[in-house]
């Protein structure tokens, strides 16, 4: 972006949009693309008509057809006179970035345009790869295309960043996680508190448990043979009994 807002207010590129001077492309267009990571540049009359196409050699086949899109980029120029936008081509993203041409006597653009230059840049995953160096707390960059999924660690801190195509509706968005010690600690107390919350199901069910064979039952025995003239007890239950229940039915008895 820094590239394009500089050499689109350069009196040279003014008067290459008169001239076609072949070194200053060469110079500045075809090297400067190599520098920047810029796929691909196209230069306009300010009628919009191209006058110079370039294709980096790292871009291979990552190429896009820029016509779909020159309508909305005119639109756009009629109100904005730098912007950027997304574009998705065959699931492949990009970044266009639009500038108008001005002298440098207009770094801030108030005159009528002589030109146009735009680039594309392709955006995937490896363009973030400086940024997990230089911010040790960032895990994992995508970029999601819609529909899509992400996938979401629980222990990690996720941030979404939309991404606009040239109409400004949302395309996809840009995924990024970054570890929190704040997050980490927090699903640590949610695994203790499920742990003791489970712990306290299984002593309860427990409790109940002892307390139906220990209780519950010698006192039920107990009143079916205080009150039942033809009730016999179990003998393998009565051996079980406990020991203050047994001296009960021993007195009964």
């Amino acid at each position: 972006s820094r590239y394009l807002q500089d050499i689109s207010v350069w009196d040279e590129t003014v008067d290459y949009i008169k001239n076609r001077n072949r070194d200053f492309s060469y110079e500045n267009i075809d090297l400067s693309a190599e520098i920047y990571g810029i796929n691909q540049t196209w230069i306009y009359t300010k009628a919009f008509k191209q006058i110079y196409t370039f294709k980096s050699r790292n871009a291979n086949e990552k190429t896009i057809d820029i016509d779909p899109v020159i309508t909305g980029i005119k639109n756009r120029f009629k109100s904005e006179k730098f912007f950027s936008f997304f574009y998705i081509d065959n699931k492949t993203v990009y970044k266009i970035i639009c500038a108008s041409i001005h002298p440098s006597t207009d770094m801030e653009r108030r005159t009528a345009p002589s030109g146009y230059i735009i680039t594309s840049i392709l955006y995937d995953s490896r363009i973030f790869n400086s940024l997990k160096t230089e911010i040790p707390a960032l895990r994992n960059v995508e970029i999601l295309i819609y529909p899509s999924d992400a996938h979401n660690d629980p222990a990690m801190l996720q941030v979404l960043i939309p991404l606009t195509d040239v109409n400004g509706s949302e395309t996809g968005a840009i995924h990024a996680e970054f570890q929190s010690p704040f997050l980490s600690r927090i699903n640590a107390a949610d695994r203790i508190e499920k742990y003791f919350l489970y712990l306290t199901v299984f002593i309860i069910l427990l409790t109940i448990l002892i307390f139906n064979h220990g209780v519950i039952r010698p006192v039920r025995e107990i009143y079916k043979i205080l009150f039942r003239s033809n009730y016999v007890p179990d003998p393998a239950y009565i051996k079980n009994i406990p020991y203050e229940f047994e001296h009960i039915m021993k007195l009964i008895n």
